[in-house]
Parts: structure tokens; sequence; C-alpha cells
């Protein structure tokens, strides 16, 4: 470990910052093995360098409130008393939460207490701060146009996010989907990996839309291994439902039906009113012969069609709108009434 002189060297170039020693000593452990002498001789690393990549990191694990009290002093060159901080919060459940969230970014150095009473940021953190707010502002105005079916703006709104913040995994995925709608599905890939290599919140739901990329191209055995190798590490309900999904559905173009079968059941079981995975059984079944059981999820993918969104735009996955069409087909012997329309 190091002593109290290599402490001294490394942290006065940084103005004895408690959050730059700590990030020196990750990085030589990360980078050098350990080797403090022969990082002093070769270091170029400046404060603005180590926090801001320390920031990125810690931007998808920091709470809503989180970012908005950095945010809060960002904004301000004087230090915030909490009275000063609450008037950025209308939320009862936010304002009961800031002293805790507060006590927490003091903790791990991003918040600084000059006093008991008062708050501040230290000066290198207010622009690298500043960029992750504007790169999530323009991320959800990005997203927000992705929903109204403005794609080419929300292209240029998520593209702009990633000029403040490269490395901004949700900014990445929904550029992902953005080039999807538009069709530019190399560029989609590009993205959705970019998300995906994030080990951030959006790494599991880009793996999900990979493998189904991978799928629609031919690729099965890649995307079951890529679907296979995360799914004990998913936690999301909704994102496991929607890789059992694909990982039916790539056995089911396999041929390989029982199997199918297994993960679409597990698929209906984690969220029942996902209109491709009845689609998916519906086929399933039509492949073993089960031609009668079929007919109740064909129905059930024409009643669990998705609506539109709140912004009265709703995008459908070519392979759901052929499906859909099916669907029609398998049941135009049924009576209408007996149908729900949708």
């Amino acid at each position: 470990s190091p002593d109290d002189s290599q402490l001294q060297e490394l942290s006065h170039p940084y103005g004895n910052h408690p959050l730059a020693l700590h990030l020196l000593l990750q990085t030589i452990q990360d980078d050098w093995e350990g080797n403090i002498t022969a990082f002093l001789k070769q270091n170029t690393l400046t404060l603005a360098n180590l926090i801001e990549s320390y920031l990125k990191k810690q931007h998808s694990n920091l709470s809503e409130t989180s970012h908005k009290i950095l945010t809060a002093l960002a904004v301000q060159t004087q230090p915030l008393t909490l009275t000063d901080i609450q008037r950025y919060f209308t939320s009862l459940d936010e304002l009961q939460e800031l002293p805790e969230l507060l006590q927490e970014l003091a903790t791990q150095t991003l918040v600084e207490n000059n006093t008991p009473e008062t708050y501040t940021l230290h000066p290198n953190l207010r622009n690298p701060i500043t960029q992750i707010f504007i790169a999530k502002q323009l991320n959800q105005r990005g997203y927000k146009q992705y929903c109204q079916g403005d794609l080419n703006t929300a292209q240029q709104s998520l593209l702009h996010s990633l000029d403040y913040q490269p490395d901004f995994p949700h900014a990445h995925y929904n550029l992902g989907s953005t080039y999807e709608q538009l069709g530019e599905i190399d560029e989609a890939r590009k993205q959705y990996q970019l998300a995906a290599n994030s080990h951030s919140k959006a790494t599991h739901a880009a793996i999900n839309n990979l493998s189904r990329l991978e799928i629609l191209e031919g690729n099965l055995q890649a995307a079951i291994e890529q679907i296979l190798a995360i799914l004990p590490n998913v936690s999301k309900t909704g994102i496991q439902a929607s890789l059992y999904k694909n990982l039916g559905w790539a056995y089911l173009t396999q041929n390989d039906y029982q199997t199918a079968l297994t993960y679409l059941q597990t698929a209906l079981e984690l969220d029942e009113k996902k209109a491709t995975t009845h689609f998916l059984y519906a086929q399933t079944l039509e492949a073993l012969n089960q031609l009668t059981e079929a007919q109740t999820y064909w129905q059930n993918g024409l009643n669990y069609l998705p609506a539109p969104s709140q912004f009265g735009i709703m995008w459908r996955p070519p392979e759901l709108i052929a499906w859909r069409v099916l669907a029609y087909q398998r049941l135009q012997t049924v009576s209408p009434s007996k149908r729900k329309k949708s």
C-alpha cells in the first residue's frame, strides 16, 4: 500500500481532492498493476479527466433525485443550504429523501459540506456535470420525438446528446431504435452494441434487440448464445419475457418445436399480454399439428396487439405486421362476433 509521501505526491497536483485520490489509486491498480512509482513518472491525467470518467460511470447508478441535486449545485457558484436545494423540488418524496441523498453524495465526495449547513461542488465537477445534464435533456427530447414518429429530428437530438456524452448508453439505445425504424439496420446494430457493451441498465434491453435482429437475419445460434449468456443476470420481468420469447422464436425457426414451446410458455408466464409471443406459440402449435389449440393463441395475439402510445404513434415491427395478417387468415372461419376487434 502507498506510504504518506506517495499519497501526498499523488494528490497534490489535484488539489488534494479526496475523490481524485480515490480515482488515482483505482486507476493505478487497474491499469498500472499497482505500480505507483511508474505511474508518477508517466502520469498525464488531469483532474477533469479523472472526474469526468468517474461521473460517466456513476451516471447510470445515480437516482433521478441525485441528478437533480448535482445539477442544482452545478448551476450555482455559491454554496447552497438545504432550503436552497429544496426549491428545485416539488415532490414530497424527493423532499423527504434530500438529506439522506446529500449525505450519500458527500460520502462519494461528489458533494462537499463547506459547513454543516451548506453544500457545494468542487469547481472541477461543474463542467462534466453540466455536460451530463445537457446530454440527458437531449436524450429525453430525442426519445419524445421518437415516440411522436419524428424520426429524423429524434436522430439529430440523440446524436447531439452523444456529442456531450459519447458513452451515454441510453442515448445509444434510443438511437439504435430510431435507426431501426428508419430502416438503417447496420447503424441500429452499432448503437445497440455500444449500449450492450456499457454494463449499464441499458445493456440487457440492447442485447434483447440485437438477438431479435440476429433472428431476422437467420443467425439463430448467435441469437441463442447472446440470450443464454445474460439470461441468469436479467432482473426486469419485461426484458426477461422478451428474451424468452426470442429464444422460443429462434428454436421454432430451427424446427425444435418442443424447446420452442418451453421457452414461449415461460415468456407467457412472465408477460401474458405480449402479442408476438401468442403469435409464435400459435405457429409452434400448428407445426405440431395442434390446429384447434393454435386458434386460441392466434386470437390472443390479436386481442393483445399494442395500443397507440401516449403520443398517438405506434411503430410495429415487420414480423408483428406479418403475423397479424396470418392470424386473420387462420381465423377467417371463426365468426366475427367471437373475435375482439383490433
